[in-house]
């Protein structure tokens, strides 16, 4: 969601889920780290599975500059 979006967006997302699942939910960040995992061999490209589902405005670019913000917010925990 973060690359799709924005961290903001992401953070709030789970702040909310998390609000409303109570101690059912326990968030980690295991997923996360995959996502990033995922990306590291090559350039980051926008998921086109999003363009077929009508998402539009997205660049190469915006995912390398969510991408890193997501890491620097990782790093900071």
């Amino acid at each position: 969601m973060a690359i799709l979006y924005n961290v903001e967006t992401a953070d709030a997302f789970l702040t909310a889920y998390e609000d409303y699942a109570g101690k059912s939910s326990v968030y980690d960040c295991y997923w996360d780290f995959l996502s990033l995992i995922d990306v590291l061999f090559g350039s980051p490209e926008v998921y086109p599975g999003w363009v077929v589902f009508g998402v539009r405005g997205l660049t190469d670019i915006m995912m390398g500059e969510r991408l890193d913000l997501m890491l620097k917010v990782w790093l900071s925990l």
